[in-house]
């Protein structure tokens, strides 16, 4: 049973690291400007197992969230911080740092996606497939997430509409 525990946060562990990496596969254009440092916040992820990554990206989280407080305008940074939080379950944390991220560099589209795929996991659909959608007017190929969320936001609706209809005096 508790081998059946391990195996399951394992994955669930596995499935972070993977949408981490997938995140910072992509290259946000601030980030570009300093290749050697996402390559250094990306790189070791695949080679450590999943409880030791998650440790790694702890103390890659609290790396960048310093230097977020010493270059609060470096958009690169705040990126690199959500994706950090979202590989780490902290969705809401996720979020606000795209969306500084965001604030910062109006035009990132990896940057909108991230703030996306926040949104979503923390059930935000509406605002979610905004930012999906922001995020491909930019250029991002991100169809398949908008697609996603679009069609829960039209199911939930269609579950709602009956109830409400049924409240009309």
């Amino acid at each position: 049973m508790e081998a059946e525990a391990d195996l399951q946060e394992s994955d669930e562990d596995d499935q972070k690291l993977h949408l981490f990496v997938e995140v910072t596969s992509t290259c946000c254009p601030s980030a570009k400007r300093d290749e050697q440092e996402l390559e250094a916040a990306a790189e070791p992820i695949g080679a450590f197992t999943a409880r030791g990554s998650k440790v790694e990206l702890q103390e890659k989280l609290r790396i960048y969230e310093e230097r977020a407080k010493q270059q609060p305008q470096d958009a690169g940074a705040h990126w690199s911080l959500g994706g950090l939080r979202l590989a780490l379950g902290n969705f809401a944390g996720a979020e606000g740092a795209y969306a500084e991220a965001v604030r910062l560099e109006p035009g990132d589209e990896f940057a909108r996606f991230g703030l996306g795929q926040a949104r979503e996991k923390q059930g935000k659909l509406a605002a979610a497939a905004e930012a999906y959608a922001a995020a491909q007017h930019l250029g991002y190929d991100g169809g398949e997430a908008l697609n996603r969320v679009s069609k829960e936001l039209e199911r939930k609706a269609a579950v709602a509409i009956p109830c409400i209809e049924g409240y009309r005096v």
